[in-house]
């Protein structure tokens, strides 16, 4: 829209969360799309490593109260 960023849609590979520097930087770039004010749909299909998920990590960077959703998922974040 007239040149911004208005919607992304990112497919989580290993490589996004294979070290724990990875995992830190993907999940900052999925918190600053929502923070820029752009929809995001992220897509991880991936179940390794346990105990981590996108989405978990985006629930607490934005400070919200909701269930655990651990990988494989779709989510849509709007904005």
């Amino acid at each position: 829209l007239h040149g911004r960023l208005v919607a992304a849609i990112e497919l989580v590979s290993p490589r996004n969360k294979d070290r724990a520097d990875a995992k830190e930087t993907y999940t900052n770039r999925y918190l600053g799309y929502l923070r820029l004010g752009v929809h995001l749909l992220l897509v991880d299909v991936l179940p390794r490593p346990r105990g981590f998920s996108f989405a978990d990590a985006i629930t607490a960077g934005l400070g919200a109260d909701l269930p655990p959703l651990p990988a494989p998922f779709a989510a849509a974040y709007r904005v």
